[in-house]
């Protein structure tokens, strides 16, 4: 009822416009039958709008107000009304009525074209909008939100390459923006993780050096590039790009850390794990940061007393990761739990458990189980991070396996 209450109002001033339209736009003067005509079927409006019939009130202003310049930006806005009460099949015939009028401006063609695929939009019809918006991007003076538009359907279907060849259109026509690079990188890393999905790994180093020239500190197109130089064998390269991501963001911490001493590992460079383990330590930022940490500080407390090491964890931010590490290391040690360690690692246990989250988009706030490198809330790219997680729960790239399917798009 509201909703039909806003309509008729703004169908008031539509109607005082239109009378007063047909007065001053009808040269020449019509003759005593057309006034008669026009009169009747003004009158026949105002009568559908004064007994709440919009409907028929609507149909019967559009075709009385011809579409000139006055009138132009009325129908538009009243089509946008219709689409956003979800009446879109009212939207779609105003504007094919606009864009099928002999006498409209190309610009306004455009706008009325542009407004079409909009509904179609609505609709979810994104072949019909596609083909709107691929025709209006090639006029540079094309609608402003044609190319934004257009980018987000090729985001919907999934065509990486459409949507490349739209977001290298925009950064010609604007000033290059931080939020597309962030996209063309994805772009790149979607198209390169497709090949190494498929097997294929000729083709996936160029990709992922074009992520990296649309973005430096793309995390993503390290964690593939590690991913391909352990498809390569070459741990000492997967080791720098694992490296490297920690330099990027340091809240992947979690998820590279296992490959990164178990790589050191593999080449036998203990000094070099342990050199990388100090630099950890002499590092402080975040609060979720500042749990990873607290997570290798354990481990050096162990070696003295387990009991002690377990009291002064739970006082900071303790992990499952952490209780884990502390729990294998007891058992290596040997002799039954007391009492008091039991109590403590169910406490910390159950207040873990029942607060934790795995991700967070840092834009929204969207969290969840899964790591998406576009946030399902807002819709933006390279948003969430990892919080600190264990490896039993974690969202760790799997050192010598294919990917566990945490990571989603």
């Amino acid at each position: 009822m509201a909703l039909e209450q806003g309509l008729l109002f703004f169908l008031l001033p539509v109607a005082a416009f239109t009378g007063w339209l047909i007065g001053r736009h009808r040269p020449p003067p019509p003759t005593e039958s057309d006034s008669s005509s026009l009169n009747r079927d003004y009158l026949r409006g105002m009568n559908y709008l004064l007994s709440e019939q919009p409907d028929k009130a609507i149909e019967v202003f559009i075709r009385l107000a011809a579409v000139d310049n006055d009138t132009f930006e009325t129908h538009l806005a009243l089509g946008a009304l219709f689409r956003r009460r979800g009446e879109v099949d009212r939207a779609i015939r105003i504007h094919q009525n606009l864009i099928a009028r002999p006498n409209l401006a190309q610009s306004q063609k455009a706008q009325a074209l542009f407004e079409l695929a909009q509904d179609y939009l609505k609709l979810g019809v994104l072949d019909r909008a596609e083909a709107i918006l691929s025709e209006l991007k090639n006029d540079a003076r094309c609608p402003e939100g044609v190319l934004d538009s257009l980018l987000h359907i090729h985001e919907r279907e999934r065509d990486w390459r459409g949507a490349l060849a739209t977001a290298h259109l925009m950064m010609a026509r604007r000033n290059p923006m931080a939020s597309i690079s962030t996209r063309v990188s994805q772009y790149y890393c979607e198209l390169a993780q497709q090949l190494l999905d498929a097997g294929s790994v000729t083709e996936v180093r160029p990709l992922l050096q074009n992520a990296f020239r649309a973005d430096g500190r793309c995390v993503r197109a390290s964690l593939l590039e590690a991913r391909l130089a352990l498809l390569e064998q070459d741990h000492r390269a997967a080791l720098r790009s694992f490296l490297r991501i920690i330099d990027q963001d340091l809240h992947f911490l979690p998820v590279v850390i296992d490959s990164i001493l178990e790589l050191y590992g593999r080449l036998g460079d203990f000094s070099g794990r342990e050199a990388f383990l100090n630099r950890l330590l002499q590092q402080s930022g975040s609060a979720d940061e500042s749990r990873i940490l607290g997570i290798l500080r354990l481990r050096l407390k162990m070696d003295s007393d387990p009991a002690d090491a377990l009291r002064q964890y739970a006082e900071g931010q303790p992990t499952l990761q952490g209780l884990q590490e502390w729990l294998q290391a007891r058992l290596e040690q040997g002799g039954a739990l007391d009492a008091g360690e039991l109590v403590r690692f169910g406490e910390l246990l159950h207040a873990i458990v029942a607060s934790y989250h795995r991700y967070r988009c840092g834009h929204c706030g969207f969290s969840g189980q899964v790591m998406h490198w576009q946030c399902p809330g807002c819709q933006q790219w390279n948003t969430i991070t990892p919080l600190a997680c264990p490896p039993g729960l974690s969202s760790s790239l799997p050192l010598f396996g294919e990917e566990t399917g945490d990571f989603r798009h």
